[in-house]
C-alpha cells in the first residue's frame, strides 16, 4: 500500500513524461526508468493487468518523452541507448581550449565559438548562440568553420522569421564555401528565403528568384533528395505564378524521377513525394471535370505504386471521395 502511494505521488507530479525533483531525467538521465523496475517488483503483488491499468499511461508517456528528448539533454538513440549531455562541463572545456589557444591559433578559437553556439542551440538559447556566431563571423570568417557558422546563423534568423537577414547569411555562407553539396544546400536555403519574402511582400522579383533557384537545383544537383525537394518547391512557385499546367507537370515529373530512383536502388524521399502527389491531385481537381478527376486518380495510383510507408496524406480516403463525387467506378 505504501509503495502504491509513493508511485501514485510520482505519477501525479509528471509533466510531459518526466517526473519532478530527483526522479527527473534532467537530474539523472535514467531516473524515470527505475519506475519500470519498481513496477516489475510490484507485479507479483497486484498482478500484471492491475499494473497496466494503473500505470500504463504513465509508462507510455515516459517512453515517448525519451524518444522525443527531455530538456535538450536526454534522449533515446536509435540503438536503444539513453544519451545524456553535460552542457556546463562542455562549455567549461571549450572556454579552457579558447584560453590556451589565445590569438595564436584562430582556428581553435573559431571552432570553440562554433561549438559553444551549437550547445546554446541545444539548450534552447538561440539568442546566445546568435551572438557567438556573429562574433565568429566578424573575427574568423575565413576559418574552417566560417561557412558553417554563417549557415547556422542563417538557420536561426530564418527560424525567427527574419528572412532578409537569413538571406544575407546564407549568401555569405555560399561565398565562403562555393562548391559541392554545401553550396547546393545554401542555394536551397536562399530560394526558401526568397519564397518566404514573397509570401510577405508579394514582390514578384522574390518569387521569380525562388523559381529560378529551385529550377537550377532540380536540373543540376546530384543529390537525389535535393532534386525531389527542389521540384516540389518549384511546383509551388509555379502555382503561385498562375502556371497551373506547368506545376502539374513538375509534380508528376517528381513522381517519375522517384520511381526511377527506386529502380536504380536509391530510396526516394517519401515526404516530398507525398507532398507532390497531394499537390498534383488538388491541381487536377481544380478543373472540376471528370477528366481532371481521372487524372487525379492516376496520380494517386502512381504514388501508391512507390509503396511508401504512411506519409500523412490519406490518399485512400481522397480516392473514395473523388470517385463518389464524380461517379467514377473502380476499374477491375
Amino acid at each position: 500500500e505504501d509503495m502504491l502511494d509513493v508511485l501514485d505521488s510520482l505519477v501525479g507530479g509528471m509533466r510531459d513524461g518526466d517526473f519532478a525533483g530527483s526522479a527527473s531525467a534532467r537530474e539523472e538521465a535514467d531516473a524515470p526508468l527505475w519506475f519500470f523496475y519498481a513496477l516489475q517488483e510490484l507485479e507479483p503483488e497486484i498482478g500484471r493487468k492491475a499494473v497496466w491499468q494503473r500505470y500504463g499511461k504513465a509508462m507510455k508517456a515516459i517512453l515517448e518523452a525519451y524518444r522525443r528528448g527531455i530538456g535538450h539533454t536526454v534522449r533515446l538513440h536509435d540503438n536503444g541507448l539513453v544519451w545524456a549531455a553535460d552542457f556546463d562541463r562542455a562549455l567549461t572545456l571549450l572556454a579552457e581550449a579558447e584560453k590556451r589557444a589565445g590569438e595564436k591559433n584562430p582556428d581553435i578559437r573559431a571552432e570553440a565559438l562554433f561549438n559553444r553556439a551549437r550547445i546554446h542551440i541545444a539548450r534552447g538559447l538561440p539568442a546566445e548562440a546568435d551572438k557567438l556566431l556573429r562574433e565568429l563571423l566578424s573575427r574568423y570568417a575565413s576559418s574552417s568553420v566560417g561557412a558553417d557558422a554563417a549557415l547556422l546563423a542563417g538557420n536561426l534568423a530564418s527560424d525567427a522569421g527574419r528572412y532578409t537577414d537569413a538571406l544575407q547569411l546564407y549568401t555569405r555562407a555560399r561565398e565562403l564555401r562555393p562548391t559541392g553539396l554545401f553550396a547546393e544546400i545554401c542555394d536551397g536555403r536562399i530560394a526558401d528565403c526568397r519564397y518566404s519574402l514573397y509570401s510577405e511582400s508579394l514582390d514578384r522579383n522574390d518569387l521569380n528568384a525562388a523559381t529560378d533557384a529551385y529550377r537550377k537545383l532540380a536540373q543540376n544537383s546530384r543529390d537525389p533528395r535535393i532534386v525531389l525537394q527542389s521540384l516540389y518547391k518549384l511546383g509551388k512557385c509555379q502555382e503561385l505564378g498562375d502556371e497551373s499546367d506547368a506545376a502539374i507537370q513538375t509534380y508528376e515529373r517528381l513522381l517519375y524521377l522517384a520511381a526511377d530512383q527506386k529502380r536504380r536502388g536509391i530510396e526516394p524521399d517519401p515526404v516530398w513525394c507525398g507532398k507532390a502527389a497531394y499537390a498534383a491531385v488538388l491541381a487536377h481537381l481544380k478543373s472540376g471535370t471528370p477528366a481532371g478527376a481521372r487524372a487525379a486518380l492516376r496520380v494517386i495510383d502512381r504514388f501508391e505504386a512507390l509503396e511508401f510507408p504512411p506519409t500523412g496524406e490519406d490518399f485512400g480516403r481522397l480516392r473514395e471521395k473523388i470517385r463518389e463525387k464524380y461517379n467514377l467506378q473502380e476499374r477491375l
